[in-house]
């Protein structure tokens, strides 16, 4: 399933998200382009839905179309940490989405994929992945990613669970 939104009321589709019910949904794309007013609305309405999913296992959210990019300060990563981490695999395109105050156990993930994010999201990225090497099973997968001594630093953590795609 893939939602693209776009010029939307993020209150209105948050609320119309919060009511899904979808048992059968194992992936779900959500790519949230132009402006949209209230797009923390919509990514939590999105978050309630997949609580919903017992087959979910990957998600990808795609902020890197926004207007303005650079006033939005999502963090979801700490939101998907705390009530999506059932998850298997996923992927964060764009910047500002990786605050992660407030973690304490890490998630079950076998995959996390960012790309597109902002040099001021890696010392967040560096914190979730020091609570997240914990875990055996995540892999940690970088795309176009320009800063070569932040890929030293993680891979020092991650050591052969790094994964990195050059521009």
């Amino acid at each position: 399933m893939a939602i693209s939104a776009r010029f939307v009321d993020g209150p209105c589709l948050g609320n119309i998200l919060r009511q899904l019910h979808m048992p059968v949904l194992s992936n779900i794309s959500l790519e949230i382009r132009g402006h949209a007013d209230g797009v923390d609305e919509i990514i939590d309405g999105m978050c309630s839905a997949m609580t919903r999913c017992p087959n979910l296992r990957e998600f990808t959210l795609d902020t890197t179309a926004v207007a303005h990019k650079l006033q939005y300060r999502f963090g979801v990563l700490g939101m998907f940490i705390n009530r999506l981490s059932f998850l298997e695999k996923v992927t964060f395109r764009g910047a500002g989405l990786y605050d992660v105050r407030g973690i304490l156990e890490p998630p079950l993930w076998h995959l996390f994929h960012f790309e597109g994010a902002a040099s001021g999201d890696m010392a967040s990225i560096r914190s979730f992945v020091t609570l997240a090497s914990r875990g055996p099973k995540l892999k940690l997968r970088i795309c176009k990613w320009v800063q070569f001594k932040e890929i030293s630093a993680l891979r020092e953590l991650l050591g052969g669970r790094l994964e990195y795609e050059a521009g």
